[in-house]
């Protein structure tokens, strides 16, 4: 953790008098500092900044765009009170995947899922000789391939 004496000093170097994610004048109480290559500091809310680094998988200084060591992440994760797997976990599944398909992919299973429950609504509300019982075995197809379960 850093000394009262150290923070006085991140605080009189921070480049920044505006929280890049509240747009609010920096509270420096409650701030976290990036130092860059180039040794500008800078200050952002930390319950944001972990916010944002979870949501989005992101270790990266959103202003410079310059990653973000573990032990800094580890003191993020104690200082914004949540777990350290959160911010320094694994990130294959995060890297892989781009946050903002990763939220595309969700919303189109959503989709899919609403449609199939529609599908089920009419199958059932069908009489026994209705030809649209026969989509229910068609339905029920599409949503083991679409979870991939066999059979």
């Amino acid at each position: 953790m850093q000394t009262r004496a150290a923070r006085r000093r991140l605080q009189a170097a921070c480049v920044n008098d505006t929280d890049p994610f509240t747009l609010e004048p920096v509270q420096h109480q409650t701030s976290t500092y990036l130092t860059s290559k180039g040794g500008y500091v800078h200050a952002m809310d930390t319950a944001m900044l972990a916010a944002y680094i979870r949501s989005t998988g992101n270790r990266t200084n959103p202003i410079t765009k310059e990653p973000i060591d573990r032990d800094t992440l580890v003191q993020l994760a104690a200082a914004a009170g949540v777990p350290v797997a959160d911010l320094c976990g694994d990130s294959t599944a995060a890297a892989s995947t781009p946050p903002h398909l990763a939220w595309a992919q969700e919303v189109a299973q959503i989709q899919i899922l609403l449609v199939l429950e529609a599908v089920h609504e009419i199958v059932d509300a069908a009489p026994l000789d209705d030809p649209l019982l026969s989509m229910l075995a068609m339905s029920q197809r599409f949503e083991n391939a679409f979870y991939g379960i066999d059979g």
